[in-house]
C-alpha cells in the first residue's frame, strides 16, 4: 500500500508525482507542469516509489 504524500514515478517515465489518495488497486497522483496542477489515476503496478536524495544520503 502506498501512503499519501509518497513520491512516485511511472515505469520508464521521468516525471515525479505525489500520491494524493489510494483506493484498492488505483492511486490518485498529482504534479505541476508549466504552472498548472494535474491529477490522474494510475494502477499501483505501474508506479515505482522514489526516495529523495536528502533521505537517502543524510548529512553527517
Amino acid at each position: 500500500m502506498i501512503n499519501a504524500g509518497t513520491l512516485v514515478r511511472r515505469r520508464k517515465r521521468k516525471r515525479t508525482m505525489v500520491v494524493l489518495e489510494c483506493q484498492e488497486d488505483w492511486v490518485l497522483c498529482g504534479w505541476f507542469d508549466k504552472g498548472r496542477f494535474y491529477q490522474r489515476r494510475f494502477p499501483v503496478t505501474e508506479l515505482i516509489m522514489c526516495t529523495a536524495w536528502s533521505d537517502f544520503w543524510p548529512v553527517t
